[in-house]
C-alpha cells in the first residue's frame, strides 16, 4: 500500500469512528427541561427569568445562561423532530474538528492524534450547551494564536452569543486575558497587537457579557458556580459524578494518555516561549484535573494549539517513510475496531454507560408509559422526584412541578442537602413530606436511585400506583381518593406491558431491564402474584 493510499484510508477510518461515536441517541437527563425551556422561548418569544418548573426553587431569579442553546434545540425539534437533533450533534462537532484539521500543520501524526481526541470525546458527547462552548472557546484560541487586529475586534460581538448560550461564558474572556499576559512577555517581533490593545478589546468583551436578561448580575453569577467546581469537599463533587476528577487509572484512562501527550507539547512551547499556548493549556488542564465534565473543554482548547505547533510539524519530518505508513494502517485499523465497538453498542454495555448508538430518544432510559399515567392525575399534587427525572417530567408532565432537577443554579444547596437526605433515609422522608404535603412519589428505580424510599409500599397512608421497567410511583390515599382510576392500576398488567416493550429490543437491552424491574419488586418486598392485591390496597 503506498503512503499516500495509506493515508486516505486512515482518514476514512477515523471519519466513520466520528460518526459511529456522535450518532448517539438521546441520553442525558437535563436535555428535557432545555428542551421545554427552549419550547417556552419560542411561544413567548422572551428569555425566562424566573422559575417555571418547580414550588421548590428558593432563588427569586433563575439565571438561565443558556438561552439561545434552548433556542435552537427547540427550533430544530419543531421543525424537523427529535431525530434531527442527534444529526444536528453531529455535524456541529463534525465542523469543530474540521476547523481544527483545516488549521492544522497536516502531517501523519494527526492520525494518532485526532483517534486519541476522538476517543476521549466519547467519554462525554451529548446535546448540552456545552457542545456550543467548544466552539467557542476554539474560535477564541485560533483567532488570539495567530492574531490580527480585525478578528481579535470581532470577539467582543462573539461574546455577546456565548453569554447567551452557556453558563460557562466566562471562559471566553480568560482566553483573552491569559494573552493579555502573554503578550507582555511573547518575543515574537511579528506580535503587532500591543498588550494595552488586548486589555482593551478585553474590556469590551466583559461588557458584552452584560448584554443578556441578567445585565451585570449575569456577569457575577457563573463566579458562583467555581466553589462547585474547585471545592474538594463540596457536595456537589461527592455526589454528582460529572462534578468528580477523572478516573485516571479507571475509566477515564484515554484522558491519562491525552494528558501524557500534552504534557510534552507544554514543555515545547515553554522553552518556545509560546507563553499564551502554555497559559491556555494548564489553565484547561486544572478544570479538567479539577471535574470530569470540563476534561472537554480542554480538547478543544489544546488541540488547535498543538496541530499548529511548529515541533509537531518537526516531530512529523522525523519519521520515515516506512514507519509513516505503519502508523496510518494502525490508526486506520484501531478506528474501525473501536467503530464497531461504538455502533454495535459493545463498548456502551461493557461501560455501563447510557449512551446507545442510533438517533434521536433513547427508549432504553426513559418510560414511555408515564407521561400518560401522570397526565391523568389532577388535584393538588405535591410532588416528590428522583433529580435524573426532574427534566423528564418537567417537559412530559409540565402540570406538575418537580421537587428538585438538573438545573443547580435554580436551587441553594440547602435545598439540594435536604433532597439527598429525603431520598436516601426514609424516616426523614416520611418527617418531611408531612412538613411539604407530599402525595406523590416518582422514583427513577432503573438506575437504583431512591431505592431507600421503596418500603413506603408498607407506611400506612401511602399506595403503590404505577411501576415499569423504569419507575415507580406512589401516592398518598387522599390523592387516589381524587383520581379513582389510580386504584384499577394492575401490576401484572404492567409487568406484561413492559415485556412487550422491551421484546423488540436486543437481548442484552431484555436482561437489564427485567433485571431492575425484578429488583424493585424485591425492594419493595413483592411478588407478582400478590402484586394485584397490592396494588388495590388490600395488602394494607
Amino acid at each position: 500500500m503506498s503512503l499516500r493510499l495509506s493515508y486516505f484510508f486512515s482518514a476514512i477510518a477515523l471519519g466513520i469512528l466520528y460518526l459511529s461515536l456522535t450518532a448517539t441517541k438521546i441520553s442525558n437527563f437535563d436535555f428535557w427541561w432545555h428542551l421545554k425551556t427552549g419550547e417556552w422561548i419560542l411561544e413567548h418569544r422572551t428569555f425566562p427569568t424566573t422559575d417555571l418548573f418547580s414550588l421548590e426553587s428558593v432563588r427569586g431569579v433563575w439565571h438561565n445562561g443558556h438561552g439561545l442553546f434552548q433556542l435552537a434545540i427547540a427550533s430544530i425539534h419543531s421543525l424537523f423532530g427529535i431525530q434531527a437533533l442527534t444529526l444536528f450533534q453531529m455535524l456541529w462537532g463534525g465542523l469543530l474538528f474540521y476547523g481544527i484539521f483545516r488549521n492544522s500543520e497536516r502531517n501523519v501524526l494527526c492520525f494518532p492524534l485526532f483517534l486519541v481526541a476522538f476517543l476521549c470525546l466519547s467519554r462525554r458527547f451529548m446535546l448540552r450547551p456545552e457542545l456550543f462552548t467548544f466552539g467557542f472557546i476554539l474560535i477564541y484560541v485560533l483567532i488570539l494564536s495567530r492574531p490580527k487586529k480585525q478578528t481579535v475586534l470581532c470577539l467582543p460581538l462573539l461574546q455577546i452569543i456565548m453569554t447567551n448560550t452557556h453558563s460557562a461564558f466566562l471562559l471566553g474572556p480568560v482566553i483573552l486575558f491569559l494573552k493579555s499576559l502573554a503578550s507582555y512577555f511573547t518575543k515574537e517581533k511579528k506580535e503587532a497587537l500591543s498588550p494595552r490593545f488586548y486589555f482593551s478589546v478585553l474590556g469590551l468583551t466583559l461588557l458584552a457579557c452584560t448584554i443578556s436578561p441578567f445585565g451585570i448580575e449575569g456577569l457575577w453569577f457563573p463566579i458562583t458556580l467555581i466553589p462547585k467546581v474547585f471545592g474538594h469537599s463540596d457536595i456537589y463533587k461527592s455526589t454528582i459524578l460529572e462534578f468528580a476528577p477523572p478516573q485516571w487509572l479507571g475509566a477515564d484512562w484515554i484522558y491519562l494518555i491525552y494528558f501524557l501527550v500534552l504534557g510534552i507539547f507544554l514543555i515545547s512551547w515553554i522553552r518556545e516561549r509560546n507563553i499564551f499556548a502554555a497559559l491556555v493549556v494548564l489553565f484547561f488542564a486544572v478544570l479538567a484535573e479539577q471535574a470530569t465534565r470540563n476534561f472537554n473543554l480542554l480538547l478543544f482548547a489544546s488541540l488547535p494549539l498543538i496541530v499548529r505547533s511548529p515541533f509537531f510539524l518537526k516531530l512529523a519530518e522525523r519519521i520515515r517513510v516506512p514507519l509513516k505508513l505503519g502508523i496510518a494502517i494502525s490508526i486506520g485499523a484501531l478506528a474501525l475496531q473501536y467503530s464497531f465497538l461504538f455502533a454495535s453498542d459493545i463498548l456502551y454495555h461493557q461501560q455501563n454507560r447510557l449512551q446507545r448508538f442510533g438517533l434521536g430518544f433513547n427508549d432504553c432510559v426513559f418510560s414511555k408509559t408515564l407521561p400518560g399515567f401522570l397526565k391523568k392525575i389532577h388535584g393538588d399534587v405535591r410532588l416528590f422526584n428522583s433529580m435524573s427525572l426532574g427534566g423528564y417530567l418537567i417537559y412530559h408532565a409540565p402540570h406538575l412541578k418537580v421537587f428538585f432537577d438538573g438545573r443547580l443554579e435554580a436551587y441553594s444547596e440547602t435545598h439540594y442537602l435536604t433532597y439527598l437526605k429525603m431520598i436516601s433515609d426514609l424516616d426523614f422522608f416520611i418527617e418531611e413530606s408531612e412538613k411539604r404535603g407530599i402525595n406523590l412519589v416518582v422514583l427513577n428505580h432503573s438506575i437504583h436511585e431512591g431505592a431507600e424510599l421503596m418500603p413506603l409500599k408498607g407506611i400506612p397512608g401511602w399506595n403503590l400506583t404505577y411501576l415499569d421497567a423504569f419507575v415507580v410511583v406512589f401516592a398518598k390515599n387522599d390523592l387516589i381518593k381524587e383520581n379513582l382510576w389510580m386504584s384499577e392500576f394492575d401490576l401484572q398488567n404492567s409487568y406484561d406491558r413492559m415485556k412487550l416493550e422491551v421484546q423488540e429490543k436486543d437481548p442484552v437491552e431484555q436482561e437489564l431491564e427485567n433485571a431492575v424491574f425484578h429488583l424493585a419488586i424485591e425492594e419493595m418486598g413483592l411478588n407478582l402474584n400478590s402484586a394485584v392485591k397490592w396494588a388495590h390496597g388490600d395488602g394494607l
